[in-house]
């Protein structure tokens, strides 16, 4: 063989070498792309799937809000465990409005549902993908402890921040309001000005010269040690919310709370001079009951010589259809309501009782070192969820004050929840929450005292349940 045809040879093997090779990253490449385009496609449609799962599961945490808020008494027994006539562990696969597939599982006490409170309600809510089989895959699952709705806030997460004081109209302090535990919400949009905003809500110190405790409020919100201005941020997403929408305000079952004066026994107040006591006791058991009138109507109902009530394990109700001043008082575990303006005349008397700190109450301090603002007026250290050490408590219980509230001394303190105002009348116009100068009022936040309260949703006889806390569980 001479010498052209050996090169000739060389070339074509060199050729067909090259050729394969080309051919094998040519099939390489393509079973590549091909992979990297199945595994996209596949997590993509892995990522919808989740995604869909997560709002079918956050639809089976509303069924079981709405379930649960049938009536007072599927509420109850559900905080006593008993879940008959709902879908909580009937191993029931319900359909969500956007057709995918649910189950629901409720429990309360605090095994495997860490910090449940008493008042609350643990939900699980298992989506599912359908096989072709017809089985149900579980795909997500969302936790909630849900809770009966009462004075608060709603946040943009979907959850319900339960409110230590709730005003309907800007309150008006030269004195020092000092709240701990717990929000403070303004229902008062009145004057929206972005030039001069007359009614905004004024933190001006003292009032939160802590930073502390977080504030909601449907206008504006200014003053106070950092920048709140119109103009300026509406909220820090941590301590203020300014024109915070609120919507659903919860009314006081007013009627129950008449029933429960008129069945409590209670040491009799005096009335202001020119006016006789009337009090409305048609229960013969009861002649001494806790609901007050006065003739004429709009006499002053005074609780002063050292008026002492306790409400016991049932708790008590006082209702003065009028005026009323708090004197020099001791009251504990009870409902004072007063449809008329009501005056803080004396911080003495009071007893010393043991606070019931919030699990929540860390959230009213996101600035500070330390969650437990002002520790030594608690007598010693807090912790979340358990108690403090005994502090002079003149009134302990909920305070509902529908019409004005004059705080005229200094150190009256209260433990359990307050409310300023009429929601009922255009809001802004009713009674607001009036500190004078050289007054003040401290006001620790009892959430057990905030959800035993009654209420009637506005047009609706049922309660309302929802979320105090939302969260994706694993496990299920």
């Amino acid at each position: 063989m001479g010498p052209l045809r050996k090169t000739l040879t060389n070339s074509s093997g060199q050729a067909l070498l090259i050729a394969i090779s080309l051919g094998l990253v040519l099939l390489i490449g393509l079973t590549a792309v091909f992979f990297i385009n199945q595994m996209g496609s596949f997590h993509q449609t892995a990522g919808t799937r989740r995604l869909n799962a997560r709002s079918v599961a956050l639809e089976g945490i509303a069924d079981a809000s709405q379930e649960l808020s049938a009536n007072w008494t599927t509420w109850q027994s559900a905080l006593n465990a008993n879940f008959s006539g709902t879908d909580c562990n009937s191993g029931n696969f319900v359909k969500s409005p956007t057709g995918g597939h649910f189950t629901l599982h409720c429990s309360t006490g605090t095994s495997g549902n860490p910090n449940l409170q008493p008042y609350e309600v643990a939900v699980t809510a298992v989506a599912s993908i359908t096989a072709g089989n017809g089985t149900e895959t579980p795909l997500r699952a969302i936790q909630a402890y849900l809770s009966q709705r009462t004075l608060g806030a709603d946040l943009a997460t979907g959850v319900h921040a339960a409110a230590a004081l709730e005003m309907t109209a800007q309150p008006s302090v030269s004195g020092t309001l000092d709240v701990e535990w717990g929000p403070m919400i303004c229902l008062d949009a009145n004057d929206p000005n972005p030039t001069y905003p007359t009614n905004a809500w004024s933190l001006a110190n003292p009032l939160d010269s802590g930073q502390y405790p977080r504030k909601f409020s449907v206008g504006y919100i200014t003053g106070g040690v950092y920048p709140r201005s119109v103009g300026g941020p509406l909220s820090d997403q941590k301590e203020y919310w300014a024109e915070a929408s609120q919507t659903d305000v919860p009314l006081i079952n007013e009627a129950y709370y008449q029933l429960l004066a008129q069945n409590t026994t209670v040491p009799t107040p005096t009335v202001a001079a020119g006016y006789t006591l009337q009090p409305n006791c048609p229960f013969p058991a009861h002649p001494h009951c806790g609901y007050f009138a006065t003739n004429p109507p709009g006499g002053t109902v005074i609780f002063d010589g050292g008026y002492s009530l306790s409400g016991g394990v049932n708790g008590a109700a006082i209702y003065v259809d009028s005026y009323a001043e708090f004197d020099t008082i001791a009251i504990d575990s009870a409902t004072v309501i007063v449809t008329g303006q009501l005056t803080i005349k004396n911080a003495s008397g009071g007893n010393p009782l043991t606070l019931n700190v919030p699990v929540t109450a860390p959230l009213e301090y996101p600035y500070a070192t330390s969650w437990a603002a002002s520790p030594g007026s608690q007598g010693g250290t807090c912790s979340p969820g358990g108690t403090c050490s005994p502090a002079t408590v003149q009134f302990r219980g909920f305070l509902y004050a529908k019409g004005y509230l004059y705080v005229n001394t200094a150190g009256w303190t209260m433990a359990g929840a307050l409310w300023v105002g009429d929601p009922q009348v255009v809001l802004g116009t009713s009674g607001t929450l009036q500190i004078s100068a050289g007054n003040s009022l401290t006001l620790f936040y009892d959430d057990g005292i905030n959800h035993a309260l009654q209420f009637n949703p506005i047009g609706s006889s049922a309660i309302k349940v929802e979320p105090d806390l939302l969260q994706d569980v694993s496990g299920f």
